[in-house]
This record gives C-alpha cells, sequence and structure tokens, in this order.
C-alpha cells in the first residue's frame, strides 16, 4: 500500500496494482474520517 499525502488531500493506492483504493480530503473538524458509503439506488 503507498499513501501519497499533499496538505489535507489523501491517496491511498495497492502498491501491486497501481489501482486507487480511496482519495479523500481530511476533514480537520472531526475527529474521524467516514468511510462514503457506494450509491447502489436505482
Amino acid at each position: 500500500m503507498i499513501v501519497l499525502v499533499q496538505d489535507l488531500n489523501i491517496r491511498i493506492i495497492d502498491a501491486a496494482t497501481g489501482e486507487l483504493l480511496r482519495q479523500l480530503v481530511l476533514d480537520t473538524t472531526k475527529r474521524y474520517q467516514p468511510i462514503p458509503r457506494p450509491n447502489t439506488s436505482s
């Protein structure tokens, strides 16, 4: 796993495949960063 951080922008990449696993902007007003749920509505 590779973690790239620039200011509040974070990208997590699978080192083996280069696939982007997660991209987020850190919210400094929260003590935790929720994982967004995929939109499954049709």
